[in-house]
């Protein structure tokens, strides 16, 4: 006998599916009215620009409205019932047209680029030359080596493989989809065996009713997706003490995106101290995996600088962040200013998160502090530390937010998830929606260390994850 959830949280899910599906509905009007399933680059009047962009922005707005909702109805409700909705809402979103991203295109260009014998980390999709892929590919991109791992170059040429554009992108879409239904599995056997029947519904909706997660991943068939799935299996592996597991699926995080680094590596250092030879043989296997999969595309040093510079930041590229909004506004005084404000940004972005490193690191004991002191850095990081972002990257933070003990540091990322979608709507409003949602959890995270209650609030106290106290 199947349960369905309370009247309360059914009628969330379903107002969530429905402005999902009023956000896919705007992305096949927007292609339709730009006549091409390109998204970059297109000369089309201000008032489609907008109408389209506001419609999307609505849709995913009210998505996450509802999904705040949802989060905190479900507390202390029953787990029962709610994966099919969350099923039917990545399965609505699959039937989104590219339309808040291009990258879809780049991608399949690095793969294609792959299947013809050129090489993604040092040839770049122009290279591709009359390939009907190359029209589609945005202008940021055509001239752009892979920024990401060899394992997500491989994906990428498995979509690419079929001949045309049409094909291609249905398939990569599919690829992007399985991740996202898997994801949502293992998230869910997750919840309803390692954590608490009172706190079960809220960790899974957390992750497998998040609209942004549906919309970036399984609607916009972003490649974070990969990386979402690997940290998602690394929760549930090392939830049970499979540590050999737990390690292989942050090295295939690692090698999809380097995103995943700051989670091996405090994963790292709490296995040494349980086990020092088991983690220095699984360092081995991480450089040992990195030489296989790199061997093919190797051209020195400079394979890894297009992935080292997309996770640092740089001053011409700079967008949907702080660093981008201090350096507007220096122009705006000086000109001239630019450089030095965005060094000064740079260089205070990287002691806060080399002291958050060295103080994680000093405290990496068990996997319950690796989830959580590796929320906190990637939160920081996205909020302070990258000088070009885009709302997608906020997935990656789902899989740690799931297990981690904090309700306080839970409810920041719902907030955070949820809000993120702001920067589509098709005016800025002079940064402020921006600002206000990227310093938010900052200023929270500041106040739990404040408060010294950040590890095991009063509200939410759940028992450890299996076998890892």
């Amino acid at each position: 006998m199947v349960r369905t959830p309370t009247a309360p949280l059914a009628r969330c899910g379903r107002a969530i599916t429905l402005c999902l599906l009023g956000a896919v509905l705007a992305s096949w009007l927007s292609r339709a009215l730009c006549g091409t399933l390109k998204v970059d680059d297109l000369q089309i009047s201000a008032l489609q620009r907008i109408g389209c962009g506001t419609l999307v922005g609505l849709g995913l707005a009210g998505a996450g409205v509802w999904f705040l909702k949802a989060w905190l109805t479900a507390a202390r409700q029953p787990l029962a019932g709610l994966l099919p909705l969350a099923l039917v809402m990545h399965a609505v979103c699959f039937a989104a047209l590219p339309c808040t991203s291009n990258d879809i295109f780049a991608n399949l260009a690095f793969g294609r680029e792959m299947l013809v014998g050129l090489n993604p980390f040092h040839d770049v999709a122009a290279d591709l030359g009359a390939d009907p892929i190359v029209p589609y590919v945005g202008s940021t991109w055509m001239h752009w080596h892979t920024c990401y791992g060899p394992l997500t170059t491989m994906i990428d040429a498995l979509a690419a493989w079929p001949s045309g554009v049409v094909i291609p992108m249905l398939l990569f879409k599919l690829v992007l989809l399985a991740c996202s239904l898997v994801t949502v599995l293992l998230a869910y056997d997750f919840c309803r065996s390692c954590l608490s029947p009172k706190h079960a519904a809220q960790a899974f909706i957390l992750l497998a009713w998040n609209p942004l997660l549906a919309w970036e991943v399984s609607g916009q068939a972003h490649n974070d997706g990969l990386l979402v799935l690997a940290l998602t299996a690394f929760v549930w592996a090392a939830s049970r003490q499979r540590q050999w597991l737990a390690a292989a699926a942050l090295m295939a995080g690692l090698y999809l995106k380097f995103a995943a680094l700051p989670v091996i590596g405090l994963y790292g250092l709490c296995v040494g101290r349980q086990r020092l030879g088991r983690s220095l043989l699984m360092g081995l296997a991480l450089a040992a995996v990195g030489v296989v999969l790199y061997a093919p595309f190797w051209r020195g040093t400079a394979t890894l600088a297009p992935a080292l510079l997309a996770s640092t930041a740089s001053l011409d590229y700079l967008t949907n962040s702080l660093a981008a909004v201090i350096v507007a506004a220096g122009k705006l005084i000086d000109p001239q200013s630019g450089p030095a404000l965005f060094w000064l940004v740079l260089l205070a972005s990287r002691i806060v998160l080399l002291v958050l490193a060295a103080g994680f690191a000093l405290r990496a004991r068990n996997v319950t502090r690796v989830v959580q002191d590796g929320l906190v850095f990637l939160l920081v990081f996205e909020c302070l530390g990258m000088g070009w972002f885009q709302p997608w990257y906020a997935t990656w933070l789902l899989p740690l937010a799931v297990a981690c003990r904090s309700a306080r540091l839970q409810w920041i990322v719902v907030v955070y998830t949820a809000t993120i979608s702001v920067i589509y709507l098709p005016y800025d409003g002079l940064y402020v929606p921006l600002i206000v949602v990227q310093t938010f959890p900052i200023v929270m995270l500041v106040r739990l260390w404040h408060a010294r209650r950040a590890v095991k609030p009063a509200s939410f106290n759940p028992p450890a994850l299996v076998g890892v106290s």
